[in-house]
């Protein structure tokens, strides 16, 4: 499948709170952490069996693999943050502002 390489920032879930500040004073969001992703054949489905198609789907179960069911393959590293169901089920929101912010579409991010 594909290595991925992920960066959360902490302007990932509150993206609109960065673009508030002056024009002068905007700079990226630091990263809260960081990890490396193997994205394997059982991360491309849901426990029902059907074929995950977006990417935070795609991400959401993968973590979710890998902190909740323990199902990790060569490569993979774990995070606190998707450690937290919370912020698992949360990513969809997540994705979808910074997909926004950065003016890119789910298919853009999937390249």
């Amino acid at each position: 499948m594909k290595l991925l390489s992920a960066v959360l920032a902490a302007g990932f879930a509150a993206t609109s709170t960065a673009y508030a500040q002056s024009a002068t004073r905007a700079r990226a969001p630091e990263p809260l952490e960081s990890y490396s992703a193997y994205i394997g054949r059982d991360d491309l489905y849901n426990s029902s069996g059907e074929r995950l198609t977006k990417p935070w789907q795609i991400i959401r179960q993968y973590r979710a693999n890998y902190h909740r069911y323990g199902m990790r393959d060569r490569g993979d590293e774990g995070d606190s943050f998707f450690a937290d169901e919370v912020n698992r089920q949360n990513l969809e929101s997540m994705m979808a502002k910074w997909l926004n912010v950065f003016n890119r579409t789910a298919d853009d991010f999937a390249r």
